[in-house]
């Protein structure tokens, strides 16, 4: 199994937070959390870069270079053993930027993340548009915040429906949906679901609305779009061990719905299938096809 979505910056989230596997939010940590939590892999997401607000985590200081820092770590990698899949954090607005993706693909990376929210960015302006045009053709996968957010921003960028824009100005460009839509009480999922609908390079990502949304939703989204679409993501390191056995379940018992008056039902029994591509299929997939 692979997992998506996890943070990962110097310091972690502090020694307050200590486990038996160290320090939640270091490399070492999730190497170890992984084992515990039964999954092979998962993309660690390198910290932001150029803090607009030094008080927030998952930041370096000004002037490092965040992939640098990730992938000078043990266990991270590109090749197809190493437990943390590295996932570069870039701004489409640094003057850098350009050059910057390009270098992380031909170091063999395959992940970016985006969010408007923190990076003050709107993703449909025009130095945006030449960054994920470039992403789309080097065939990396972006993952990007959607929803709201309880930063003091403008969280307007980060709406499902610029998310939405953003797969039909750029057809071909992998994005996945982080938090389909909903993060921060947001309700963005329909949305989200019909963006996946008509834009065939767009996925779902679950990332801290799995069981939020409840099995009705998620039942109708498996309906409509088939489990090659939907990608399992956590939000680590602001989980657990046992939330994340309990996502785990919750996927593996989820089964495609029928709409019955104004509510879904699930029609069918389980597909251990299904739920492996949720888990981590459809991760492979991105790599190998990036």
């Amino acid at each position: 199994m692979i997992m998506s979505h996890c943070h990962l910056y110097p310091g972690g989230r502090g020694g307050e937070f200590r486990d038996e596997y160290g320090i939640p939010g270091t490399p070492a940590h999730l190497a170890g959390f992984l084992k515990g939590a039964g999954f092979a892999q998962a993309v660690g997401l390198a910290p932001h870069e150029n803090p607009p607000d030094p008080k927030e985590l998952a930041r370096l200081d000004t002037g490092e270079d965040g992939l640098e820092w990730l992938m000078g770590h043990p266990g991270v990698g590109v090749g197809p053993d190493a437990p943390i899949i590295p996932g570069a954090t870039l701004k489409p607005q640094d003057p850098r930027s350009l050059v910057r993706v390009k270098t992380a693909y031909d170091r063999g990376v395959r992940f970016l993340k985006f969010h408007a929210i923190v990076m003050r960015c709107d993703p449909l302006d025009a130095e945006s548009r030449r960054f994920f045009d470039l992403v789309q053709d080097l065939g990396m996968a972006v993952i990007s915040h959607t929803g709201g957010g309880f930063w003091d921003w403008p969280t307007g960028h980060a709406r499902i429906e610029v998310a939405f824009e953003m797969g039909k100005r750029h057809p071909k460009l992998k994005l996945l949906l982080a938090h389909a839509g909903c993060f921060w009480h947001v309700d963005g999922f329909e949305t989200a679901v019909r963006a996946c609908e008509e834009c065939p390079s767009l996925y779902l990502e679950t990332t801290a609305v799995l069981t939020e949304l409840g099995r009705e939703k998620w039942s109708m989204a498996l309906s409509r779009l088939g489990p090659s679409r939907i990608i399992y993501g956590n939000d680590y390191p602001f989980v657990t061990r046992e939330s994340v056995n309990e996502e785990v379940a919750f996927l593996r018992s989820l089964s495609p719905g029928v709409a019955r008056g104004n509510a879904w039902r699930a029609s069918l029994a389980p597909d251990p299938g299904s739920a492996d591509l949720m888990l981590g299929g459809n991760i492979r997939k991105l790599i190998r096809d990036g």
